[in-house]
């Protein structure tokens, strides 16, 4: 074999390498979990924490999503209501930097924490840890959590 042909064998290999992978990439997976008694939004990319959004009450949502698996990026944005309350919390999170998400036009940075409480008024407190595999159980501990801890501090402790 000349040594042309195997420059073009090399560069076609090289460039084919790129094509496939042996990693497969999903888009984060979202959902709403919980009834009237609480709410958990979840943003999960694979094999990251992600974000959990939770609330005592019930929340909805309105998103609007895009993920693009050749080219391994996505971007979510979407509002978060209390029917009852007229409490909306906007949020935009994507794979261009996925360690800040916005909510409400501020930056949060999610190595401080990526799991947020919506308050009774509406307003949005980051907590300090990162989220667990969503499920139900899992909302009603963060639930759980929440009251114990909210009990704690309005006894002064």
């Amino acid at each position: 074999m000349n040594s042309k042909k195997a420059v073009v064998i090399l560069a076609c290999a090289l460039v084919c390498a790129g094509c496939s992978s042996d990693d497969p990439w999903e888009s984060p997976s979202i959902g709403l979990i919980g009834d009237d008694g609480a709410t958990l939004f979840y943003i999960a990319p694979q094999n990251d924490a992600g974000v959990v959004f939770f609330r005592a009450g019930q929340l909805n949502v309105s998103d609007s999503n895009s993920s693009n698996p050749k080219e391994r990026t996505f971007k979510y944005s979407g509002t978060l209501t209390a029917p009852d309350e007229g409490i909306q919390v906007a949020y935009q999170f994507s794979s261009k930097d996925p360690l800040i998400i916005l909510i409400d036009g501020a930056v949060y940075n999610l190595a401080q924490g990526g799991v947020f409480l919506i308050t009774e008024q509406g307003a949005v407190e980051q907590l300090p840890f990162n989220p667990l595999p969503p499920s139900k159980d899992y909302a009603d501990l963060l639930g759980e959590y929440l009251r114990a801890t909210e009990s704690h501090d309005e006894a002064g402790g």
